[in-house]
C-alpha cells in the first residue's frame, strides 16, 4: 500500500507561454523537482512574431537557483499558431519523450475561450499522461516561496491517493517541512435542513467516522501529520470563505478525466473560479 502512495515522477513537462500568471506553475514544477529529483523540461511554443520574453526567462532562472534544481528549455515556432496547434505540440512531445507528468498553467479566460476550451483543457482530453493543472483564479495571485498551509478538499469521505501523496510531497522540501496539510471533507446541506438535524443523524455519524478513519490511514502510511476537518456548506461561497478565513496558500482538488463536456463539475468549477489562492487540479 505504501508503494502505491508514493508520488512517482521522473520527468516533468512544463509548457509555458511566458505569461506572468504562469510563474505559479514554475514554482509547483520546481517544488516537485526539488523533492523528487525529477527533471523539468520547459516547452515554449511560440508564433514567429513573438515579442521579447527575456525578463520572464530570467525570472525562471532565479527561481531555479533558489530551489537548486536544473531544467532545460525547448522552444518551437509555429507558422500557423492557434490554441489547437499549441495543444497538439504539447501532447506530441509528452508522448514521444514519455513524460511522467504535464504541469499545465491555467487561468480564467474570456467566456468564448473557456466555452471552446483552453489549451490546458485540450491537453487533458488529448494526452494519456498524468496532468496537474495550476489554476490561478485571479490576476496577481502568487505562491509564496515557503508554503505554510496546504489544503485538500473532497466531497467524498475518501481522498484520492495521488492527491494526498502530492500534498505530502509539497511539504518534503527544507523550506516547507513545517507547512500544515489539512484534509477537508465537505458535506453539502439541503437548503431547508437545519445543521443540527444533519449532525445528529446516523448517516452523518457514519460518514464522519469513515472520513476520520481514511485520513488516519494516510497519516500512518505517509508518515506526515494531516489535520482532518469536516465542513458543512450550502453553496460554493461557503468553501471560498473558509479558505479565505484560513489564509490558505494552495488548494488541491482532484477530478476524473472527462470523456466529454466540461473538465470540472459545476461545484469544482465554482471553487476554482472564485478561490483567492492557487488551486492545483490533479486529473485522474
Amino acid at each position: 500500500m505504501g508503494e502505491e502512495l508514493s508520488f512517482q515522477v521522473d520527468k516533468i513537462l512544463l509548457p509555458l507561454s511566458y505569461t506572468s500568471y504562469e510563474i505559479n506553475a514554475v514554482y509547483i514544477a520546481f517544488y516537485i523537482s526539488e523533492c523528487s529529483g525529477s527533471k523539468v523540461t520547459i516547452l515554449h511554443v511560440k508564433p514567429p512574431d513573438e515579442e521579447d520574453k527575456t525578463d520572464f526567462i530570467n525570472d525562471i532562472k532565479k527561481i531555479a537557483e533558489e530551489f537548486k534544481i536544473k531544467y532545460e528549455i525547448v522552444e518551437k515556432t509555429l507558422i500557423k499558431f492557434s490554441h489547437k496547434a499549441v495543444s497538439e505540440e504539447i501532447v506530441k512531445m509528452a508522448e514521444i519523450e514519455n513524460f511522467s507528468y504535464i504541469i499545465m498553467p491555467a487561468h480564467r479566460e474570456k467566456f468564448y475561450t473557456e466555452f471552446f476550451g483552453r489549451i490546458s483543457d485540450k491537453v487533458v482530453r488529448e494526452t494519456r499522461r498524468k496532468v496537474i493543472i495550476v489554476e490561478v483564479p485571479q490576476e496577481g495571485i502568487r505562491l509564496p516561496l515557503k508554503l505554510k498551509k496546504i489544503f485538500t478538499i473532497s466531497f467524498e469521505k475518501e481522498f484520492p491517493k495521488e492527491l494526498m501523496a502530492l500534498a505530502t510531497l509539497l511539504t518534503s522540501s527544507a523550506s516547507t517541512k513545517s507547512a500544515e496539510i489539512r484534509a477537508v471533507g465537505v458535506i453539502e446541506l439541503p437548503p431547508t435542513v437545519p445543521l443540527d438535524e444533519i449532525e445528529s443523524s446516523d448517516e452523518f455519524m457514519v460518514w464522519r467516522r469513515e472520513f476520520y478513519k481514511n485520513v488516519g490511514k494516510y497519516i500512518k502510511l505517509l508518515g506526515r501529520p494531516i489535520t482532518p476537518t469536516i465542513i458543512t456548506i450550502r453553496e460554493s461561497n461557503d468553501i471560498i470563505n473558509y479558505l479565505k478565513e484560513n489564509n490558505v496558500d494552495i488548494l488541491l482538488i482532484s477530478t476524473k478525466r472527462p470523456k466529454r463536456g466540461n473538465l470540472l463539475r459545476q461545484k469544482e468549477y465554482e471553487i476554482v473560479k472564485k478561490a483567492k489562492c492557487v488551486v492545483l487540479v490533479t486529473i485522474m
